[in-house]
C-alpha cells in the first residue's frame, strides 16, 4: 500500500473555440481580378502585435468565441474548464499562407496569455477544400484533420480538426475577409473530409461570419 502518493493522468482534450484575423491585408494566388474561388493558395497578416490588434500597423490572430460546452460537456477552453483561455488571445501558425493544393500543410499553435508559447499546437495530416457563392460572396472553406498536443501534459495526444472559412463580398475586387474554429477531438471522432461541412455550418452558427472583419486588398 502507498501511502503520501499521488498519481495523476494526463486526459484527452475536449475543447472548441473560433478565431479571426484582425488588421492587414489577406491576398492569394492567382490574384485579383481573379476570384478567390480560384486560388491556389492564400495569405494571411503575419502578427506583428499583441495588444491593441488592428489598430493602425498592428495585425493579430485572436481567440473570438470559446463556447462554454463543447460535445454537450465542458469545454476545457472555456471558463471552468482545465486549461481556460481568453478572448482575444493569441493563435498562432507555423506559415501564414493557406496552400489549397495541400502539397503543404499547417501547424497551428494557440495559448493563453498566462502560459508558454506555443503551448498547444495542431499538427494537420490532411485537408479538404470546398467553395460556395451567396448572394455577392464567395466562400472559401478549408478544413484539416491532425493531431492536438499539449507540451504541458495536461492532455495526451489525440485527434483534432481546423476549419477556416475565407470570404469574398462584392466580387473579384471585394474584400476578403478570414474566420476559423478548432475543435478536438473532431465532431462525432470522424477523421473524414465530410466533417468539414459539419465545421462550416458551426462557424455560421457561432455568429463567426457575421462578424468577421475585412480587409481591404
Amino acid at each position: 500500500m502507498l501511502v503520501g502518493s499521488s498519481i495523476s493522468f494526463a486526459a484527452v482534450a475536449n475543447g472548441t473555440f473560433t478565431f479571426n484575423s484582425t488588421g492587414g491585408n489577406i491576398s492569394y494566388t492567382p490574384p485579383s481580378p481573379a476570384s478567390i474561388l480560384g486560388a491556389t493558395s492564400i495569405t494571411i497578416p503575419v502578427p506583428n502585435a499583441s495588444t491593441n490588434c488592428g489598430v493602425g500597423a498592428n495585425v493579430c490572430e485572436q481567440v473570438t468565441s470559446i463556447p462554454g460546452t463543447y460535445l454537450g460537456i465542458q469545454n476545457d477552453f472555456a471558463a471552468g474548464g482545465n486549461t481556460p483561455l481568453n478572448i482575444n488571445d493569441d493563435v498562432t501558425f507555423t506559415s501564414y499562407t493557406f496552400d489549397l493544393t495541400f502539397a503543404t500543410l499547417p501547424i497551428f499553435h494557440f495559448t493563453s496569455q498566462t502560459t508558454p508559447a506555443n503551448r498547444f499546437t495542431f499538427t494537420a495530416l490532411s485537408g479538404s477544400l470546398s467553395t460556395s457563392s451567396v448572394i455577392g460572396s464567395d466562400f472559401v472553406n478549408v478544413g484539416y484533420l491532425g493531431t492536438f498536443s499539449d507540451s504541458g501534459g495536461t492532455y495526451t495526444s489525440g485527434p483534432a480538426l481546423l476549419a477556416v472559412t475565407f470570404t469574398q463580398t462584392g466580387g473579384s475586387t471585394g474584400a476578403v475577409g478570414f474566420s476559423g474554429v478548432f475543435a478536438t477531438p473532431p465532431p462525432n471522432n470522424t477523421p473524414e473530409p465530410a466533417t468539414m461541412a459539419l465545421l462550416g455550418s458551426a462557424l455560421i452558427g457561432l455568429g463567426v461570419l457575421g462578424r468577421k472583419r475585412l480587409a481591404r486588398k
